[in-house]
């Protein structure tokens, strides 16, 4: 009876040396991402300044997808009638819930009042008119 050997391949140096280091950057590399992580607003409230003055308030998940559409004229029939539409405010939320209450607050205040939110909201030494 004969016997017949196998051979195993051996693994090189280099290929143990690669591998450890492989699993040495992914460890850092997700160790730096959970120091950075924040985690991103889940709902926005939103104003828009249309080209004839008024304001439109909203509340959103994705806050550029919905800039987009209303850009586009997709988002609603007030904003696709008053083309060019641009961000006024946008306010950052904990929630869904707490966005469509704080849509519903904004849409109750007078003009005056939304104009002065938008004052107040505005940063400390930009030149920007709020009319």
């Amino acid at each position: 009876m004969t016997r017949v050997y196998v051979r195993r391949p051996k693994l090189n140096r280099f290929f143990a040396a690669s591998s450890s280091l492989l699993v040495l950057a992914r460890e850092q590399a997700m160790s730096s991402l959970r120091r950075s992580y924040k985690p991103m607003s889940e709902a926005w409230v939103y104003l828009l300044r249309c080209t004839d003055g008024s304001l439109y308030t909203g509340w959103t998940i994705d806050l550029e997808r919905r800039l987009a559409c209303h850009r586009a004229g997709t988002a609603s029939r007030y904003t696709a009638s008053r083309l060019p539409v641009e961000l006024a405010h946008a306010r950052p939320m904990p929630d869904r819930t707490a966005a469509r209450r704080e849509e519903a607050r904004i849409k109750r205040l007078s003009r005056a009042d939304k104009l002065a939110l938008l004052r107040a909201a505005q940063p400390r030494g930009t030149t920007g008119t709020v009319e």
